[in-house]
């Protein structure tokens, strides 16, 4: 059946946009400047979890707006995993993305550039457009970008839905180079994009497949198959592997608590994680979390991935966009 598109409200962030429907009406196809444009299960999103989540409406148009292909229908299982496996970005990250945005829409200039809060915040990954005034406000604040409207003081009291214009200071252009040369050194200096932390009785299973999967897609992985030979010092190439891959992959299961090779690579992956940024990466293979909080109640307090509603290819999807 055809698309007919008429002007709606997107069921998302509910603002207005253009829809259509299709598929005897049980799914919508939308077109919205805020969430981006994606097909959805309204009986799915009715009936998924997403009012349990905090934010879980600005998690998915997040998700939709950066990393969803728009011809994949968002169902109740989607919408599910994608609540489950993602999150808005911390308050830096969020400040990065809305400063790395400003300078691309202005060809890295001082040449003034508009938008719209309410429709940045799924391309940043804010709440809403007042999170986004307010992190534009303290752009401003650290004179990275100087406003051309509106006038003021503080952009605290602008409505979210209200145009801005900006451009970027010369410190502003300088602190995007900086971000970016960070990112591109960070990337040069770690050899290894992941290690790969895990017991030897699930690789034929899991683990080589998984690793097999992200090599294939030119990630740059410290798995033992794929770097050790005979004759190499285990603890030493392990502890080279550790210092020079910038993730640390752990794939947590029985198998896993019970071997100390596992626990020596996870000790060092905690003391990197200690000294600074976002290193560990779990995975949790057919155990609960019960299980990870008796052995580690600090790893199950972490994000992680859950083996066992997921297909490999689905893990390394989202292992991707870590990586990338």
């Amino acid at each position: 059946m055809g698309i007919t598109y008429q002007i709606d409200q997107c069921p998302l962030c509910r603002t207005t946009c253009t829809s259509g429907s299709y598929d005897f009406k049980r799914n919508k196809a939308v077109m919205c400047e805020r969430c981006g444009n994606y097909k959805i299960s309204l009986w799915g999103l009715n009936t998924s979890k997403i009012n349990k989540y905090k934010n879980g409406f600005a998690i998915l148009s997040y998700y939709i707006k950066n990393f969803h292909n728009e011809e994949d229908l968002l169902d109740g299982v989607k919408i599910n995993w994608i609540l489950e496996n993602y999150h808005l970005p911390v308050y830096e990250k969020k400040f990065e993305n809305l400063l790395k945005w400003i300078a691309k829409g202005s060809d890295f200039s001082t040449k003034i550039i508009s938008g719209i809060p309410n429709n940045l915040a799924s391309v940043i990954g804010a709440v809403d457009g007042t999170e986004v005034i307010e992190i534009l406000d303290d752009i401003w604040g650290e004179r990275l970008i100087e406003v051309e409207y509106p006038e003021g003081d503080s952009l605290r009291k602008f409505g979210q839905t209200l145009g801005f214009q900006v451009h970027l200071t010369v410190s502003g252009i300088k602190q995007v180079r900086v971000i970016n040369i960070k990112s591109i050194d960070q990337k040069k200096t770690l050899q290894y994009d992941a290690f790969i932390s895990h017991a030897s009785e699930d690789k034929d299973s899991f683990v080589r497949p998984l690793a097999e999967k992200l090599k294939n897609l030119n990630f740059k992985i410290w798995y033992d198959e794929f770097q050790l030979s005979i004759g190499d010092s285990l603890r030493r190439s392990i502890d080279k592997g550790l210092a020079n891959s910038r993730y640390g992959i752990v794939i947590l299961s029985h198998n896993f608590f019970e071997k100390n090779w596992p626990q020596y690579e996870l000790d060092g992956l905690v003391t990197r994680e200690v000294e600074g940024g976002k290193v560990i990466l779990p995975i949790w293979h057919k155990v609960s979390k019960k299980e990870v909080m008796s052995y580690s109640p600090s790893l199950a307090d972490k994000f992680a991935i859950q083996s066992e509603n997921k297909s490999i290819d689905e893990i390394v999807e989202q292992l991707s966009e870590v990586l990338k």
